[in-house]
């Protein structure tokens, strides 16, 4: 039976924290840049056709030249195959009401973004596929989801690079996956907003949507790229019937996006190898200071290594509770972090992330705490 949508662990958690405290040590998107930096990029003509552009309405699939920007970051897919939204939450929104029914059956891996598996909870029954860990690494048993498999199984919600863990399977086990979803006729809705961030670029995932005709491959500008503010997000896959199914259900909610960020974000697309290029440098500078802290403390946290994204998911060993040591560390240091209860999790695990400028300094004071906490 169908049930109403739970309350949104994660929004509710930073709501009144996100923008009151000094440090988010646990954001999800990468370090953003000013309008200013974006018109940097561009000729003295595309900012002239910029600052000209007309606030109407925009193409409900997305004006041509953010789709076809869009497809460039793929190798297999092309402008047709790309339909935008407002941002990743409204593309998961219609996907999960799109194809389940009451009827249906859907599988989610988890700890994963609440809405993974929340919209689809609100509709049908749902099975969860927790990620292992396995002599200290994060790993994804590709058997326990063809367990979870019924005939009714109808939507397969994946996320690679993984949130909050890093996590990326090897391409042998998400090729498995999506010859497992095939064989049963299940959707594949690939969550992909971190591709693009893989410490190693080796790790660096085909998109679900070029490997399975069943598979919806989401983007957004707001994470691999840091510019959260404009909304944009998309869906890329080569089965015109799913895309079209989708963007009737859009007419019931944004109808189109923002004409200045669809403009902004095709011009951000364009210098895409500058942008990632400068964006995974940040990356990788941040977690090598962020890894080293947490190796040099095994006596209070577990460090499991993340592969790709900009976030990782320690355990904490020591004394009391990260729940109430999260508020601590706020009150005290103002900074925020997540805790595992957020991803209806009781394990002392904890998000952290390393994908901004002020990270170093967050650290510091994180550090900062937990020599005075331990000295109580």
């Amino acid at each position: 039976m169908p049930h109403h949508l739970d309350s949104f662990r994660l929004e509710e958690y930073l709501a009144p924290r996100e923008f009151a405290a000094q440090y988010m040590f646990c954001a999800s998107d990468l370090e953003s840049r000013t309008i200013q930096q974006v018109l940097d990029l561009l000729s003295p003509k595309e900012k002239e056709l910029f600052l000209n552009l007309p606030l109407s309405y925009t193409h409900t699939q997305g004006d041509i030249q953010l789709r076809q920007q869009i497809a460039s970051l793929y190798r297999k897919i092309h402008a047709d195959n790309v339909l935008c939204f407002a941002g990743a939450e409204e593309a998961i929104y219609a996907t999960a009401r799109v194809f389940l029914k009451s009827q249906d059956h859907a599988i989610a891996i988890t700890p994963c973004y609440q809405s993974l598996k929340s919209v689809a909870k609100s509709i049908c029954s749902i099975s969860t596929v927790d990620l292992e860990l396995i002599h200290g690494e994060w790993a994804l048993n590709v058997d326990r989801i063809a367990q979870q498999i019924r005939p009714n199984t109808r939507v397969l919600f994946l996320n690679f690079p993984h949130n909050p863990t890093g996590f990326v399977p090897s391409s042998e086990v998400f090729q498995s996956i999506m010859d497992l979803a095939q064989a049963h006729g299940i959707i594949v809705f690939s969550d992909e907003v971190y591709r693009g961030i893989e410490l190693n670029p080796q790790d660096q995932l085909p998109s679900a949507s070029e490997l399975y005709s069943e598979a919806i491959s989401l983007g957004v500008m707001s994470k691999s790229f840091g510019f959260a503010g404009l909304r944009i997000g998309w869906v890329t896959s080569q089965n015109p019937e799913l895309l079209s199914k989708l963007s009737k259900f859009k007419h019931y909610l944004s109808i189109c996006n923002s004409a200045p960020s669809e403009w902004l974000a095709t011009a951000i697309l364009r210098n895409s190898d500058i942008v990632l290029r400068e964006n995974n440098r940040l990356v990788k500078e941040n977690y090598k200071i962020v890894k080293n802290y947490f190796k040099t403390q095994p006596h209070l946290f577990q460090w499991i290594e993340p592969k790709g994204g900009c976030t990782a998911y320690p355990k904490y060993l020591g004394a009391g509770n990260i729940q109430s040591i999260a508020e601590q560390l706020l009150q005290n240091k103002g900074v925020v972090i997540l805790p595992d209860w957020v991803y209806e999790q009781n394990n002392q695990h904890f998000r952290i992330s390393f994908g901004r400028k002020n990270c170093p300094e967050a650290l510091k004071h994180f550090s900062d705490f937990f020599s005075e906490y331990k000295t109580r």
